[in-house]
């Protein structure tokens, strides 16, 4: 047998090693790969090219059939280490902007963080660099706790060139498993005039995978939410804009979420980037509600595999007749995947849709419409209970107080908010816990300090029913 010579041996092991990972069966799911299961035949690449969102839907199908995701494990910190406060007053808190609390952390954050940001206007641009994971900021309520920047695509940058749309960001999340609740992040730049160059101006960039939004606003005109890439979550948020105000090539879902139009004359909700059949990407918006002003595209196809669905939604009468526009590109109309469901209003009329439109029908549509779509069982859920935890904690804190004060307590606005609680309950609230409610409202019937054993019986009361609630929820989300 002849030898090998120094020249040819990486050659020989180079091909050794193409051979053994070409003949391995994949194992484990990334962005961009498609799973085949043991033993399927091959399937002719010509009905795949025809049929991309039929092999999509498969694959849905088949991840939606396991116990455990495919997807990288979402690992999240649920329960928080530790809690900071921003505060305009720096005697009331430890920061008093955001970016100083971001910095504070850890060059590589591996524990929850919680960000308490106390009503106010905060003018910054803030940005959560990619290893500073796990970070909550929470507000006080949308309607009173806002970011806001008024960064352009041409506002120059540090080095005197214009810093792009990725940077115009106000506020930019470049790390795993972020969450938002109850604030507003907000461009300040006006509504671009027609054809205006370098106006595109982001609120919130999401450049990073497991981030949920809940209560949250987004305020800007074009190019409003950059939904850039990762798997996202958006709850009952309100996002407004003129042109492409929720562009990107993320895998999102928008849930009850308000999606309002300041268009002066024509505008367009989404511009999905999906580039190829092997992404999955795309937007799907259930239970919205689409209104405003200008008359809108649903969506416009920024890639050539765009993919957006809206699902038991309301449209307002601005909304075009065709509904969809190809970019300009007449072969995108061959791959894009625009779909309709159940929706209603006067701008939900499918009679005047583009022919490359779909509407679904129930098992088309199956796949868009459940936290399946953006593999949301694994971590979506824990987020909601986590977030409920963290309310009936502090509604225990207040209980707890209260065991203290014998002067009465009409008035006091710390026990008006233990009396009314949250505005709203989700799977985890009082619906599911309804004495926590009943004994509250026996305290609050009791008004004077005679009567205070019994108040102090209620209480008391109160604190066993949410203290159980919260053990019994922490115990289901480990």
């Amino acid at each position: 047998m002849p030898k090998l010579n120094s020249s040819q041996a990486p050659i020989l092991f180079f091909l050794i090693l193409v051979i053994l990972l070409c003949s391995t069966q994949t194992q484990c799911h990334t962005k961009g790969l498609r799973l085949r299961p043991r033993n399927q035949k091959n399937v002719n690449t010509t009905s795949q090219r025809q049929n991309p969102e039929e092999e999509f839907m498969k694959w849905v199908r088949f991840v939606g059939s396991l116990k455990h995701s495919v997807f990288k494990a979402a690992e999240n910190k649920l329960f928080p280490s530790y809690t900071l406060t921003v505060h305009k007053n720096q005697n009331k808190g430890d920061f008093t902007n955001i970016q100083d609390a971001i910095d504070s952390l850890p060059l590589i954050n591996l524990v929850r963080v919680v960000i308490k940001v106390h009503a106010g206007v905060f003018k910054e641009k803030v940005n959560i660099p990619p290893m500073k994971s796990f970070v909550t900021i929470e507000g006080e309520g949308a309607e009173t706790t806002i970011v806001e920047w008024g960064g352009t695509a041409q506002t120059p940058d540090t080095k005197g060139n214009p810093m792009g749309t990725f940077n115009s960001a106000s506020f930019a999340v470049n790390s795993p498993f972020f969450v938002a609740k109850n604030i507003t992040f907000k461009n300040t730049t006006p509504v671009p005039l027609p054809g205006a160059v370098g106006k595109q101006a982001v609120a919130l960039r999401v450049s990073a995978d497991n981030a949920a939004f809940f209560g949250c606003k987004m305020l800007g005109a074009q190019d409003t939410l950059y939904d850039h890439s990762g798997r996202h979550y958006y709850k009952d948020c309100y996002i407004e804009g003129s042109v492409d105000f929720i562009f990107g090539n993320a895998l999102s879902l928008y849930e009850g979420c308000h999606v309002h139009a300041i268009a002066d004359k024509l505008g367009a909700v989404t511009a999905q980037g999906r580039g190829s059949v092997l992404e999955d990407t795309g937007f799907s918006f259930v239970n919205c509600k689409v209104t405003g002003t200008g008359v809108l595209y649903l969506g416009r196809a920024w890639g050539p595999f765009s993919r957006v669905v809206f699902a038991y939604t309301y449209m307002d009468n601005i909304i075009l007749p065709r509904g969809w526009y190809n970019w300009g590109d007449p072969s995108r109309e061959m791959t894009v995947f625009y779909g309709q469901y159940k929706c209603t209003g006067e701008g939900a009329n499918y009679a005047g849709r583009v022919a490359w439109a779909k509407e679904l029908t129930d098992d088309e549509a199956k796949p868009f419409i459940s936290l399946t779509f953006i593999d949301g069982s694994e971590w979506i859920k824990g987020v909601k209970g986590a977030l409920k935890v963290r309310e009936l904690n502090d509604r225990l804190m207040m209980a707890e107080r209260a065991l203290t004060d014998r002067d009465g307590l009409s008035g006091r606005p710390w026990y008006k908010h233990m009396v009314y609680g949250p505005a709203k309950y989700d799977e985890y609230g009082s619906k599911s816990f309804p004495g926590i409610d009943d004994a509250i409202d026996n305290a609050k019937r009791v008004k004077t300090k005679a009567s205070w054993g019994l108040v102090q019986h209620e209480i008391w009361r109160v604190s066993r029913v949410i203290r159980h609630a919260s053990i019994v929820l922490k115990g289901v989300l480990r």
